[in-house]
């Protein structure tokens, strides 16, 4: 009987001890999500639905498909890999104009990094590569492009803040096709919450230096951190609004998905 009784009184305290564990595995993860460059395995799919595109006010919807990929080099030195793959969906925004659906362009990302220090701004440079996969015209603009690209982040234990920019080019040969030469600066900024809530806004701005045209979206997003099974993964939602955008663009948006996270 003295054993049963030592067990049921352990008992509880084994739970609430597993239980604040699962907490800051929890929370630790909301952090490193909210961290481009942290060291997990992650792979999203984010999906944008805008609206009000054109005079027949149409939608457009884009599935970014864009997994992480972290890779140590040794002596605390790593590379962050990460591609965006999207498939698209345009509405007929114009009379006489069709809908259409495809792949847009792909971008390979690569950011260099030292070691990074908690509680020190961490900073990664690297290449950016646009790939023509585009399998229409109005999907992307189906040269192949390069450029540098950078991230700068700082975390608190709650606060996230961070600068994400790159510049592409367009080059080779591409009879009929237009250069390409934009600079997209996205700075953001997250508050996690206990339990793996979080909160998040950042600006996506885009300036396209041939048709000397702006692009800002600001997109406000919460996410939640859930299990599935033993997989971790993060559910988010939010909307956005087109500060500036080309003739013709989209007013309004709602960005929602999903997000597999791999610890390592």
């Amino acid at each position: 009987m003295t054993g049963l009784a030592l067990l049921c009184a352990a008992t509880p305290g084994q739970a609430q001890s597993s239980d604040q564990s699962d907490r800051h595995s929890v929370d630790e993860l909301s952090r490193q999500v909210a961290n481009p460059i942290a060291h997990l395995i992650s792979v999203p799919l984010q999906n944008n639905m805008d609206f009000g595109a054109g005079q027949k006010n149409s939608m457009q919807d884009t599935l970014n498909i864009q997994p992480v990929i972290p890779l140590e080099l040794g002596n605390g030195w790593g590379v962050v890999t990460r591609v965006i793959l999207p498939v698209m969906y345009h509405g007929s925004a114009y009379t006489g104009d069709e809908y259409r659906s495809g792949l847009g362009d792909t971008s390979l990302s690569l950011f260099f990094h030292g070691p990074l220090e908690q509680g020190k701004p961490m900073i990664g440079l690297g290449p950016i590569i646009r790939v023509p996969t585009a399998t229409d015209d109005q999907l992307g603009n189906r040269r192949w492009g390069a450029g540098p690209t950078m991230i700068m982040v700082q975390q608190s234990p709650r606060w996230t803040l961070g600068l994400l920019a790159s510049h592409v080019w367009s080059f080779g040969d591409s009879p009929g096709r237009p250069d390409f030469n934009a600079t997209s600066v996205q700075p953001f900024v997250a508050h996690t919450f206990s339990g793996g809530f979080s909160l998040s806004a950042t600006t996506e701005t885009v300036y396209d230096w041939t048709t000397r045209q702006w692009t800002v979206p600001l997109n406000l997003q919460a996410a939640q951190i859930v299990k599935l099974g033993p997989l971790p993964v993060s559910l988010f939602f939010g909307p956005r609004v087109y500060l500036q955008r080309p003739k013709g663009g989209p007013d309004w948006g709602l960005r929602f998905g999903v997000q597999f996270l791999f610890p390592t």
